[in-house]
């Protein structure tokens, strides 16, 4: 009999093909074989609904991990801020950002970021700069890939964006880039 892990793992791989459906299958197996999803099963599944552009069914599957008794963990929350920001959706994600403060979840660097880079997207820089601003001051300290996707963002916008920018980039340690070359 699968248990827990297995149902997950399968969960996951699935939604990452892009099979949302027969993913949704085997999360509903796995509860009508009495194997009790966690966080992981939710967040795959969520990951799943995102890739699918199916945004309505990824808040749903928090809301019902959250009436099962888990809370959500910022990856959680990550997860549906970078599908809206990916489908452009960006006062949404910024809304899942005030919620985080209110559930007393702290948002980590990968939620600035993908705000950040969401922002730059749409051509909203300033935006992005006040999200890197907030997050220095929240005593977060920006990685390598902040840096990049901000200054990616900063391309082809006003001059002061840019040269706000290009004084970011003076902050980069070349110990971070080593860092991140070696990470992979």
């Amino acid at each position: 009999m699968p248990n827990t892990v297995t149902f997950t793992i399968l969960v996951d791989g699935l939604c990452n093909e892009g099979m949302g459906s027969e993913a949704r299958c085997v999360f509903e197996t796995m509860t009508e074989e009495g194997a009790e999803p966690n966080v992981y099963t939710y967040n795959a599944l969520m990951g799943g609904y995102c890739l699918n552009n199916q945004m309505d069914e990824a808040q749903k599957v928090l809301y019902i991990m959250v009436g099962k008794g888990y809370a959500p963990a910022v990856h959680s929350n990550n997860i549906l801020t970078n599908g809206n920001c990916k489908r452009r959706r960006l006062d949404e994600a910024k809304r899942l950002l005030s919620e985080m403060s209110e559930k007393e979840l702290t948002p980590d660097t990968v939620t600035y970021s993908t705000l950040m880079q969401g922002f730059c997207q749409v051509g909203r820089p300033q935006e992005a700069l006040n999200l890197f601003n907030e997050m220095c001051s929240s005593g977060l300290l920006p990685n390598l890939m902040t840096y990049l996707k901000l200054l990616d963002g900063f391309r082809g916008v006003s001059n002061s964006c840019y040269s706000y920018g290009m004084g970011i980039s003076q902050s980069i340690q070349p110990s971070d880039v080593y860092h991140h070359i070696n990470s992979f």
